[in-house]
């Protein structure tokens, strides 16, 4: 009975002494470590124990039980579940035009992807109607995009590149710093990027320097392979155009890629571009080219794009009229099948194959009843 009364009255004095509130183990462990600091002398053995532990030991295991009569116990920090933070990310795919210029009023609240996405989907809704770059909003995303151009990544600064290109802004000082800034990235481009490099840049001459368009043509070599048909073709059309070929990219370069690979042309819908620039290039004496090209375009017949047929047969047509010897090569007979099949394709034969089967299956219906009324008909006339 006098054990019970104890444990009670000493119940009663720890409520008391915690104000009635509900108290942490490590709140209890932390005040009684507060009370043995006071009599330093009774619990000196306690504490000449407890720096025998080195607690900032990432190999000690816990929990450690000291052997004195008080224990002590490590309990690490409770954790607790943390709460997924919600994302705050600007959508611009989702937004209006007028969305896009009211969050551009506070662009210091705006990650930089969110200002280029903003612009180019603001130049996609424009569609050439409005000078955006004269807006103020507009004009200081821009401003502010290309003071962060140095700490931007590579598919980032190509954007931009894509951006100022989009909204017709030629200033030379800019495209001098963009052209700063390329010449440090193209050791580590990938050759995806490096496609849009070569048209951006020279797609217009005051764009970039001679000397370094001449280190475009150069690097061109490296990523030729991994590059897509549509960059090889622009890439052809860019060095042809500024008298960059040369032998060496010719023959031992796109040589190779246009005999092994021009089915990727067709497909990639670059086939007439790249017959246009051989023919303009003057390439007729090419013997182990011409015959794999025709070759590869006969037996990619129905594979080709249906709107890229008449543009293929007009440049086959054309390069049959500029290289007579070409005849041996049966380049027109491949001209009229390509041709048959843009004509069908532009009557009724290709709009049929357009429609689905239950429109098919629904037409034949409507055509047999037809047919069936008729001939009622016609039995009922009949004595």
């Amino acid at each position: 009975m006098q054990t019970l009364l104890k444990s009670y009255s000493q119940l009663w004095v720890n409520q008391i002494k915690y104000g009635f509130k509900h108290v942490s183990i490590r709140n209890k462990t932390n005040s009684r470590h507060r009370y043995y600091a006071t009599k330093p002398l009774q619990f000196q053995r306690f504490y000449e124990m407890k720096k025998k532990f080195d607690f900032k030991n990432d190999d000690l295991t816990f929990p450690i039980n000291i052997p004195l009569k008080q224990r002590y116990v490590y309990r690490p920090q409770r954790q607790f579940n943390k709460a997924t933070p919600q994302n705050d990310y600007l959508n611009t795919e989702v937004m209006s035009g007028n969305e896009i210029l009211l969050y551009f009023e506070q662009l210091d609240n705006l990650r930089i992807n969110e200002i280029l996405n903003g612009l180019e989907r603001l130049h996609k809704f424009n569609n050439g109607q409005f000078n955006l770059a004269e807006h103020p909003w507009v004009k200081a995303a821009l401003d502010k995009a290309f003071l962060e151009h140095y700490h931007l990544t590579k598919a980032q600064f190509i954007q931009l590149l894509n951006i100022y290109s989009n909204y017709g802004i030629e200033t030379p000082e800019i495209w001098g710093k963009f052209e700063e800034r390329m010449i440090k990235l193209l050791p580590n481009i990938p050759a995806r990027l490096f496609g849009e490099c070569v048209r951006l840049f020279m797609e217009k001459p005051e764009r970039s320097s001679d000397e370094f368009k001449k280190e475009l043509s150069l690097v061109i070599p490296v990523h030729l392979t991994k590059m897509s048909p549509q960059a090889i073709a622009k890439a052809f059309e860019m060095v042809y155009k500024y008298n960059l070929m040369t032998d060496y990219l010719f023959y031992d370069h796109l040589h190779f890629i246009l005999r092994k690979r021009f089915k990727w042309f067709v497909m990639g819908r670059a086939c007439p571009l790249m017959l246009r620039l051989l023919r303009e290039a003057n390439f007729e004496t090419c013997e182990f080219l011409w015959p794999e090209i025709y070759k590869q375009l006969e037996t990619e017949l129905d594979r080709i794009p249906n709107d890229q047929c008449a543009p293929i047969r007009n440049e086959l047509v054309k390069i049959g009229e500029a290289f007579p010897t070409h005849s041996q090569y049966n380049n027109i007979i491949i001209a009229k099948k390509i041709g048959a099949r843009a004509t069908w394709e532009a009557t009724l034969g290709g709009q049929a194959r357009k429609l689905s089967l239950v429109e098919i299956v629904k037409n034949d219906i409507l055509y047999y009843k037809e047919k069936q009324k008729l001939q009622r008909s016609q039995s009922q006339q009949s004595p």
